[in-house]
């Protein structure tokens, strides 16, 4: 006698299919509701500490008689559990004001209270609850603030101080400015190689073992080659690796990035030089230097998110690096 074999049905490959589908859709939206909570609780913890911070400087310059604190640690505040904050005072304003940002998980908030600053216009910012971004002349989310050393970084007062020509003469140019109203134009001799132009920083403060950076704005013509350095001086001048800049008759933002300051450095310059012996004329435009690795971009206060340390146009300005 002859069994029949029971029959036991099965998934077809279209139905796993669907439930493998199925099974990724949910995944994907279990993930992206996670993610969202997770930024949600990192933002609202950076909302809290500055809340917090803003409450505590209240609260100290109450105690000082209306005094704000010129410093966060006169007040009591430091950074710490994944937070950091930065702090910027005016006190030659009336009234006296401030503006703290704190920073942690990518993100900033700030709050301000009367905070006058220059940057493009001068402006009072008045912040009493805290908005997502940061102070102007802060970083911001994750991106550390920079400060452009040159003090006449890109000739709208019409002066050709913190300049120097070499080899080269040099004068303000309308026609064929990067940004503003003027350019430096640089006109070589054509006698010898390395003629140009030199921009130096005015007051370095104390060098040896920090490493800094240049970048500019170049404009030159089409056949001409130049070369762009980062110099530090002491008893010699050491450079930079040069960076080519070949001419085009465009204007093209140039770096050169990572110069360690030798053991008795006093000088700070960048240099725009021909690379052979070459008559030549060329534009420069909004130069920048600063302490660090490396120069992403230009700016400087008249930059969004950027502030003048002193007058503007002729000091020393910070910001967010770009």
């Amino acid at each position: 006698m002859q069994w029949a074999r029971k029959q036991t049905p099965g998934f077809t490959i279209v139905e796993l299919i669907i439930v493998v589908v199925v099974i990724a859709i949910l995944a994907a939206v279990v993930i992206v509701g996670y993610n969202g909570v997770t930024q949600k609780a990192r933002a609202t913890a950076v909302q809290n500490a500055v809340q917090q911070a803003n409450d505590t400087i209240a609260t100290t310059t109450l105690h000082n008689g209306g005094t704000i604190p010129s410093d966060l640690a006169s007040a009591g505040v430091s950074n710490g559990n994944g937070i950091t904050y930065q702090y910027s005072v005016n006190t030659a304003s009336n009234p006296a004001g401030y503006c703290i940002t704190a920073s942690g998980n990518g993100v900033s908030y700030y709050m301000a209270n009367y905070y006058t600053y220059t940057g493009a216009t001068t402006t009072t910012l008045s912040q009493t609850s805290p908005a997502a971004g940061a102070c102007p002349g802060h970083g911001v989310n994750g991106i550390a603030a920079v400060t452009n050393m040159l003090t006449n970084p890109n000739f709208d007062l019409g002066v050709t101080t913190g300049w120097v020509g070499t080899n080269a003469t040099i004068s303000l140019s309308t026609a064929q400015a990067h940004s503003g109203t003027n350019s430096l134009k640089v006109v070589t001799n054509g006698s010898v190689a390395a003629e140009g132009v030199i921009a130096v920083v005015p007051s370095p403060g104390t060098m040896p073992g920090n490493t800094y950076s240049g970048g500019i704005w170049v404009w030159a013509p089409t056949g001409s080659t130049l070369y762009l350095v980062t110099r530090t001086s002491g008893a010699a001048a050491q450079d930079s690796a040069q960076t080519i800049i070949t001419g085009n008759n465009t204007w093209q933002f140039y770096t050169a990035n990572n110069k360690l300051a030798q053991s008795d450095a006093t000088s700070l310059q960048i240099h725009v030089r021909t690379k052979s012996v070459q008559s030549t004329t060329f534009y420069v435009d909004d130069g920048i230097v600063i302490q660090g690795t490396q120069v992403t971009g230009y700016g400087d206060g008249n930059t969004p998110n950027w502030v003048w340390n002193g007058a503007p146009n002729a000091s020393t300005s910070t910001g967010p690096a770009s």
